[in-house]
């Protein structure tokens, strides 16, 4: 038995309509998608996972899309990013 191990993807998005309609598109290509619709929620859900792509709006609610780039920026895990690899295929 082989394990597949799909690439997780955050997508921060404050519209619901927008936020869906991409989780589904991505979850049908085959991504394990997580959503977060405010700067800080998405903050919080990149604390306590690992994600390969991180999706993010600009204009969001608390911390917009920039405030969230740098934060991500200042975590270790984000630094060691490759270009093209992820820290779990780095």
């Amino acid at each position: 038995m082989s394990i597949t191990v799909r690439p997780k993807i955050l997508v921060v998005e404050d519209q619901v309509g927008v936020l869906t309609t991409m989780m589904l598109l991505l979850e049908r290509a085959g991504f394990e998608v997580v959503g977060a619709q405010t700067g800080t929620d998405g903050i919080r859900l990149s604390q306590k996972a690992e994600f390969d792509l991180v999706i993010l709006d600009i204009n969001l609610p608390e911390k917009n899309g920039f405030e969230v780039c740098a934060w991500l920026k200042q975590d270790f895990r984000f630094r060691t990013w490759e270009r093209g690899k992820s820290p779990a295929r780095a």
